[in-house]
């Protein structure tokens, strides 16, 4: 669990990295557009087209980056939730982590603790001995 941090910010970077290149291409791309179309005044409205669809790719793509980093935050607080639970059931007491247990399956619905029995019932022969055995 120790080394998760550090790759989870290594695909940040990756993400921030390719979102650059992206913009950059992009950027690059209008720019060329609007060196070839520059001096007809028919392109006009063409290359305030062009910068508009630039300006709209820009703003999707930090939304999306804003999205990846929100969603990498919350991978990351919930690998900490997790290891801290994992390191808490090794130091308890074994008597407290089954105690746990029984305390959660109290709180399931009824339903749920029915079904639980059911799978667990098991039809096994009785262990009452009517003939001493035999080496036959």
């Amino acid at each position: 669990f120790e080394d998760i941090s550090p790759r989870l910010n290594e695909i940040e970077k990756a993400l921030a990295g390719t979102r650059d290149s992206i913009l950059g291409a992009a950027r690059e791309a209008a720019e060329n557009a609007v060196r070839s179309l520059a001096g007809t005044s028919t392109n006009t409205a063409a290359v305030s087209g062009l910068a508009q669809d630039l300006k709209t790719l820009e703003t999707l793509t930090r939304r999306s980056d804003e999205r990846n980093s929100r969603t990498f935050e919350a991978i990351h607080d919930t690998l900490l939730k997790i290891v801290d639970r994992l390191g808490s059931l090794e130091t308890s007491d074994p008597s407290e982590a089954v105690s746990e247990l029984l305390d959660a399956a109290a709180t399931e619905p009824a339903g749920w603790r029915g079904a639980r029995r059911s799978k667990m019932a098991v039809n096994a022969p009785s262990m009452t001995m009517d003939e001493p055995l035999t080496g036959d």
